[in-house]
């Protein structure tokens, strides 16, 4: 670690975020919750977005204030990086592993410095633009894990139709379970992510527990709604190096910007207005201006990046709930 650091900065001046930041949040509004981005308690309110954007935007001006140049801190300077990291340990050649957002950085490396590369393995390529998630994808996917309560006898002993009751429920989904709060916005966000995960084996937020809690608190137990809304609070404000987070996701601007300015954003969904985390991560399209201030109009452009990923990993997955082989068995 020692001598990955020496090579960062060996480069000169160019220290970014990454190694000024790493594991600091960006300083700001902070949020009544705790939240180091300074969001609200309600993850999708419009207090929440305007004080995660101000903190960012804090955050930024601090650092520039300081002497950092947060435009020259993004992907193509993290694959510099590397290279240099790379050279300095004496290998000849690289295999790369990488997986969803993570393949970004090895797409680069390999356009930049290909005869460094010996092989790539990308898992869920996720080049530039594809940070973003679409409630009508979403309610598709939802309607697949419909089909396959239906088909399942446990989980259609509990619900004639998975989707509908989904809907039904989050019409209302209750404040309290007994004395214990709930944060509906937190519910939607991890009900999201939860779905992404298909088995037991990825708990605690995972297909099986979130489909059971949504079936549960239709029946009128909401413990699941608490116990989702409570890890949500515990672990999204920290889940990220916020550097990091500003220069992999801020990497969409673009395809941020085009969602925001189109009704793709608005549409009511299965899980509530608009799509949940992509108002979560985007602060309801409130970073979206602040993308390019951090990324600095260095690599992200999608169509540079399509022939070397069709090459390397012969497509790419856009990041969403995806049904299991069979279906998930939701617990009571």
């Amino acid at each position: 670690m020692d001598r990955h650091r020496r090579v960062r900065r060996e480069r000169g001046g160019r220290r970014g975020l990454h190694s000024a930041e790493r594991g600091q949040p960006p300083h700001g509004a902070g949020g009544a919750n705790g939240d180091p981005a300074g969001r609200a308690p309600d993850d999708l309110g419009g207090a929440s977005f305007r004080a995660c954007a101000d903190a960012f935007r804090a955050c930024a001006a601090r650092l520039t204030d300081e002497g950092v140049d947060v435009s020259a801190y993004g992907l193509v300077q993290q694959t510099d990086d590397l290279e240099d990291a790379r050279k300095a340990l004496g290998y000849e050649r690289i295999d790369l592993l990488s997986e969803s957002a993570g393949t970004r950085t090895a797409l680069i490396y390999a356009w930049r410095y290909p005869e460094s590369v010996h092989r790539s393995v990308l898992v869920a390529a996720n080049p530039p633009g594809h940070f973003l998630w679409d409630a009508k994808t979403t309610d598709e996917q939802i309607a697949r894990y419909a089909k396959l309560c239906a088909d399942d006898a446990s989980c259609s002993e509990r619900t004639d139709d998975l989707a509908a009751s989904l809907a039904r429920t989050n019409e209302d989904i209750p404040h309290r379970w007994g004395f214990l709060p709930i944060e509906e916005s937190s519910v939607r966000v991890a009900s999201f992510f939860g779905l992404m995960e298909t088995t037991s084996e990825d708990a605690p937020l995972s297909a099986p527990m979130t489909v059971g809690s949504w079936l549960s608190a239709a029946k009128g137990d909401a413990s699941g709604f608490w116990f989702q809304s409570l890890l949500a609070s515990l672990f999204y404000p920290r889940a990220f190096v916020w550097g990091e987070y500003a220069a992999v996701a801020r990497a969409d601007a673009a395809a941020a910007k085009a969602y925001y300015s189109s009704g793709r954003a608005g549409r009511d969904s299965i899980l509530g207005k608009g799509q949940p985390a992509t108002d979560f991560l985007w602060s309801g399209g409130r970073l979206v201006s602040l993308s390019f201030a951090f990324i600095g109009g260095a690599f992200h452009s999608p169509p540079l990046l399509l022939p070397l990923m069709l090459m390397l990993g012969g497509g790419w997955r856009r990041p969403r709930p995806t049904p299991p082989a069979r279906p998930p068995r939701p617990r009571r």
